[in-house]
């Protein structure tokens, strides 16, 4: 029987090498990877329409225009896609205004200030929808659910939030003046963690009216942010959100890892390049 030479047969040993190599490599293609992280500023401007005449009543409240969740939602879903075309926001129990002013009883507000600094012009924010009229108008308008007229919650679809920052502020009430000592407990929930508090942030004054800028929060991915107010009313503005369109495990683009197909080429390399050096030292 005629023999195969030498540098045939070795030819015919790295093929089987390749061909799982190649399977190994497109298994790894198939599996889902994660996408880059990206970030965007949500300043809210201008999520405003008139007030209907059912809600007039909410002039002394300092309101204003106001937009209701649909139309935050939608102009959320707007301003996202400028990065992130596919994915879309959903706001429930969030009232957008410029002039909420916690029935008169603060001067600085979110729409005003920004972080405490006066703005030159009137700001949208947003508050929680805990006005009779309004909670009213949203759930005859179908504007959405006020069954928690504590808390708003921010809903994503097709992105994976990993992190936030925003400017926030505690309006006081009747039963909780401002300077009257009592203790914020503003929160944040990530899905349903608690991820952030006034209550337990560092160098806080202990007041009703809280006004100024969170801490970089971050956390394991999540679609839902929930802000629950403390005494009666929330506001934030100018949110930060950081993450990515697809996530892995709750994480954007972690550090990128040889494959194991690039690993097996490269010692099927290696070996052709040892069988030539033999070849060459025997003849």
């Amino acid at each position: 029987m005629q023999k195969f030479p030498k540098h045939l047969r070795a030819l015919l040993l790295a093929i089987p090498v390749a061909l799982a190599a190649f399977q190994v490599h497109a298994t790894v293609q198939q599996a889902p990877q994660p996408s880059s992280t990206l970030s965007y500023t949500f300043d809210f401007e201008n999520i405003l329409r008139p007030l209907s005449t059912t809600n007039a009543s909410l002039a002394g409240f300092g309101l204003g225009n106001i937009g209701l969740s649909p139309a935050i939602g939608l102009a959320m879903t707007t301003a996202l896609n400028s990065v992130a075309p596919t994915a879309t926001v959903a706001v429930t129990g969030a009232v957008a205004t410029q002039s909420y002013n916690g029935e008169g009883r603060v001067a600085k507000t979110l729409g005003n200030s920004d972080g405490g600094v006066l703005k030159l012009k009137s700001d949208t924010f947003l508050v929680n929808n805990n006005f009779g009229a309004v909670q009213a108008n949203a759930t005859t308008a179908g504007h959405g659910s006020v069954a928690n007229p504590d808390r708003f919650s921010l809903s994503f679809a097709n992105f994976t939030i990993t992190g936030v920052q925003f400017d926030y502020e505690i309006f006081p009430d009747a039963q909780c003046q401002r300077n009257s000592g009592c203790g914020p407990d503003m929160s944040l929930l990530a899905g349903t963690y608690k991820v952030w508090s006034m209550a337990t942030t560092p160098s806080t004054t202990i007041d009703p009216q809280a006004l100024g800028v969170s801490n970089k929060i971050t956390f394991d991915g999540t679609n839902i942010l929930t802000f629950i107010d403390w005494p009666s009313e929330v506001g934030i503005d100018n949110l930060t959100i950081t993450g990515c369109v697809t996530a892995v495990a709750g994480q954007c683009a972690p550090p990128a890892v040889p494959e194991p197909a690039a690993i097996a080429l490269f010692g099927l390399g290696l070996f052709g390049l040892v069988a030539v050096r033999r070849r060459r030292n025997q003849g």
